[in-house]
This record gives structure tokens, sequence and C-alpha cells, in this order.
């Protein structure tokens, strides 16, 4: 998959070294993951929720920070949209 808007996750590496650990996985996994569907989201990040199909909501470990984004399985693209605090 094609990660953009990486410039979202620059403020949460300003936070806890955990957060830092997973944004850094997080991102490292997805430029090497091939998603099709909604199913093979999930089973990768049993975690994460998708509100529509395309919206998915990944929870950073340990904190109560979520990334949003858009993903578009056909052009293999995940979409950072923002970061927020839950």
């Amino acid at each position: 998959m094609r990660l953009c808007g990486r410039n979202h996750l620059d403020e949460l590496k300003k936070t806890t070294p955990a957060c830092i650990v997973w944004i850094n996985a997080w991102a490292a996994e997805l430029d090497s993951v091939v998603w099709k569907s909604v199913h093979d989201v999930m089973n990768q990040f049993p975690n994460a929720s998708s509100v529509d199909g395309r919206s998915f909501i990944f929870k950073v470990d340990g904190s109560n920070i979520a990334v949003e984004t858009i993903i578009d399985f056909n052009m293999l693209l995940v979409l950072i949209t923002s970061t927020k605090v839950m």
C-alpha cells in the first residue's frame, strides 16, 4: 500500500516513546502490505474500526490517540486524513 499524508504523524511523534514505536511499525507495515478488502485490514489490525468500508480508524496502542484514514483498495492507497485524541 502507498501511505499518503504522513505529515499528520509528525505531531504524534512528539508524544510518548511507545507512540513513536507504534507509528513507525504501523507505517512500515503499510508500506509492505497489499490489502484487497476490508477483511484484509481487519485481519491484520483487529482493533481497527471501519466506518463505511472505506474510512478506517486505527487506535494507537497504549494511548487515546487514533489515526483516521481512507483506504482505496483499487489504487492500493492509504490516505491519513487526521489524527485525534479520543
